[in-house]
């Protein structure tokens, strides 16, 4: 009995040792943009570029939309700058049509990785609102 015991402690001290020494998929990304000097819509373009394999048109495109979506942003942050749900609603709603624009350029493999991609985003917003 002590021998099942012991060995279910070293197995649990082992499974939580390698819990710690995993890294999230996107460290080597976040490391790579916080290493170089870009403004915000260069910076969700490049994430994208990394992780959808944008060709050079697409990454154009997405380019644009992004810097589109920043200037929108920026705009609707000045006008509801006294009401934060209505701004809430307004950049969800930014990013909502700034994103349905984005799907219509990729392939269906790009589009997984980017559904993958924003489910994680989606994630975060909402554990950062509890």
């Amino acid at each position: 009995m002590k021998k099942i015991l012991l060995l279910a402690v070293a197995c649990l001290i082992s499974v939580c040792g390698f819990s710690q020494s995993r890294y999230r998929s996107d460290e080597k990304l976040d490391k790579l943009v916080l290493a170089v000097n870009l403004t915000g819509p260069d910076m969700v373009t490049q994430e994208l570029q990394l992780e959808l394999k944008l060709d050079d048109d697409q990454h154009k495109q997405v380019l644009e939309l992004n810097l589109f979506r920043y200037n929108e942003i920026m705009t609707a942050e000045e006008v509801y700058q006294n009401d934060p749900v209505i701004l809430s609603r307004v950049i969800r709603n930014i990013n909502f049509e700034n994103d349905k624009a984005i799907t219509k350029l990729l392939s269906e493999v790009q589009m997984q990785a980017f559904l993958k991609l924003d489910e994680q985003r989606n994630m975060i917003l909402v554990s950062e609102n509890e």
